[in-house]
């Protein structure tokens, strides 16, 4: 998360590095908020990252200082420590999830 932070293409105007498992999908914001609501533990797993490269556009920057932000690097994995005892993701095959929604497209959305 740390080295992601400061790449490029990342660090500038980001505040937020989220880092997730393999099996969240990091393209999703549900997967992504879903990794950190129930594998994040605020106390733990969340560090904050002063004075690292901003803009002079950000809206949070005070006039006359220089461009630097704070950022926060959220580890958003199941703990290494307890990686044999962690609780298994329960969720429903792709094609039962495909055809409930075909059934009630109306009360699900109708899209995945």
């Amino acid at each position: 998360g740390y080295l992601a932070s400061q790449l490029p293409s990342a660090a500038y105007m980001n505040k937020f590095v989220i880092v997730v498992d393999a099996d969240v999908d990091p393209r999703s914001l549900n997967d992504v908020m879903w990794a950190v609501c129930t594998r994040t533990d605020p106390a733990e797993d969340i560090e904050t990252m002063r004075q690292t490269w901003g803009s002079r556009v950000d809206p949070l920057r005070a006039a006359g200082l220089p461009p630097f932000n704070t950022r926060a690097v959220i580890d958003a994995c199941r703990p290494w420590s307890r990686l044999a005892d962690f609780p298994k993701v329960a969720e429903a095959s792709r094609e039962l999830t495909d055809h409930v929604i075909r059934r009630w497209p109306d009360a699900l959305g109708g899209t995945r």
